[in-house]
């Protein structure tokens, strides 16, 4: 029985048009994907103040297969309040990260 592999080497397009709802102490992101066909996953990385330094683990915050994410207010690893920067990539089955939004 022999299987074969495929390995995506392309990376997805980077999401776009991204905006922030809020609904009372909750936030909600949006996003848009051009080509979610290839895309397998979202990675949301947050970054503390006004600078992003690096697209690496310690930051990302989330993964969802959905173009969206809630941040609910019992969530102990944001403080509302505070400034933070969100950055979404779409990364595909081969595990390759589009752009940073």
């Amino acid at each position: 029985d022999t299987s074969i592999v495929v390995v995506e080497k392309t990376a997805p397009q980077t999401p776009v048009d991204i905006d922030k709802y809020r609904i009372g102490k909750e936030i909600s992101i949006v996003w848009t994907d051009t080509e979610q066909e290839h895309t397998a996953f979202y990675r949301i990385y947050k970054f503390e103040g006004k600078n992003i330094i690096q697209l690496d683990a310690a930051h990302i915050f989330a993964t969802t297969k959905q173009d969206y994410y809630r941040f609910m207010r019992k969530n102990k690893l944001m403080i509302f309040g505070k400034k933070y920067w969100i950055v979404v990539t779409a990364v595909n089955s081969s595990g390759v990260e589009s752009k940073p939004s």
